[in-house]
């Protein structure tokens, strides 16, 4: 707290002096810079999707670290439909350059293109996602 002296001669009778004290609100910052970069539409991509698509997309977008688009993901929790779902979706992704599988197990990495949601660190995604590719 800290007090400020204030002489009455700078105020008329019929005034008021009213001091409110507040904390300021951060404006959120995005997790991702932007999507969709260089040649790739994201946004066409995205809502074009297959729901397998969809479905394996969200996953991995859930899961994902934002700074460098890779995401660990383990299957073992899903369904058997589930299972078949993300394999088609997968391989659908990797046709159409969104995803890639970095390391195969359990559980498994993925990256998603820098291109389509552009991360934090952009330049070394991109160069991560183009030795891997």
């Amino acid at each position: 707290m800290s007090i400020v002296s204030i002489s009455t001669e700078d105020f008329k009778e019929d005034e008021e002096m009213v001091i409110s004290k507040r904390k300021q609100r951060k404006k959120p910052t995005p997790l991702y810079s932007a999507i969709g970069a260089r040649n790739m539409d994201g946004i066409s991509i995205i809502a074009d999707m297959t729901p397998q698509e969809a479905f394996v997309f969200k996953k991995i977008v859930k899961l994902m670290d934002y700074r460098d688009n890779i995401a660990e993901f383990s299957s073992k929790k899903l369904t058997s439909t589930e299972r078949r779902t993300f394999h088609v979706g997968y391989k659908r992704l990797v046709l159409k350059s969104v995803l890639i599988r970095i390391k195969k197990g359990s559980p498994s990495i993925y990256m998603v293109n820098p291109d389509l949601i552009q991360p934090k660190d952009y330049h070394e995604s991109l160069d991560k996602w183009n030795n891997y590719a």
